[in-house]
């Protein structure tokens, strides 16, 4: 489904939403990114979580 490859790089862009939080001063634009950010980082373990019950066809106990 979803390449490690392409986990990664969003683990990646989480970091990066994650180290411009620091340089904002307005908390509804941290606000906004903490959740993209949460949101991204939630739907990557996501995906790698089917990636993987897949791999190991244990897919069907979803």
């Amino acid at each position: 489904m979803l390449p490690i490859p392409l986990a990664l790089e969003g683990r990646q862009v989480a970091v990066l939403c994650g180290a411009s939080l620091t340089k904002l001063r307005s908390p509804i634009q941290m606000l906004i990114l903490f959740g993209l950010a949460s949101l991204l980082v939630s739907r990557v373990v996501f995906y790698r979580n089917v990636w993987w019950r897949q791999a190991n066809g244990t897919l069907n106990h979803l």
